[in-house]
């Protein structure tokens, strides 16, 4: 007598089920994960904008509205950087919003760009001269979003 090996119709379709529930429930926790670590990688280049104005602002006694006078590879006829690079960018950060005078400053940005779009979280955030830091059009606190 020969003994059948193999698994059943019913075994296959249990292990199916069971796949599928791992999957449905891995992806979005994986595409949240990924969105979170793209928010850290906009709000660095938001401190590193800002590092770079305070450097320039020590030198030249004003801020400037130039990223490549802060030393980005762009062109100074540029209006936005892409982060982190033009290949793979998620989010782009306009030149600086730079007031003159008594109150002299600057306001950055970094608004979502291609699939970073559908974080609704965290959307557009935002770092001014006095290391105010913002969050526009997001749902979540600002404490959340710059956690």
């Amino acid at each position: 007598m020969r003994s059948n090996q193999g698994f059943t119709l019913m075994e296959l379709m249990i292990i199916l089920a069971i796949v599928a529930i791992l999957t449905g429930v891995a992806i979005p926790l994986y595409q949240t994960t990924v969105m979170k670590s793209r928010r850290t990688t906009a709000q660095t280049a938001l401190l590193d904008v800002a590092s770079r104005e305070e450097r320039f602002f020590a030198a030249n006694n004003s801020y400037t509205s130039d990223l490549s006078a802060l030393g980005y590879g762009v062109s100074s006829s540029s209006t936005s950087m892409p982060i982190p690079d033009s290949t793979n960018h998620f989010y782009d950060v306009p030149s600086p919003t730079v007031t003159t005078g008594a109150s002299a400053g600057y306001t950055l940005q970094a608004t979502p760009a291609t699939s970073q779009l559908k974080d609704t979280t965290c959307y557009t955030y935002t770092y001014n001269s006095f290391g105010v830091r913002g969050n526009v059009n997001g749902s979540a606190t600002l404490a959340t979003c710059w956690n």
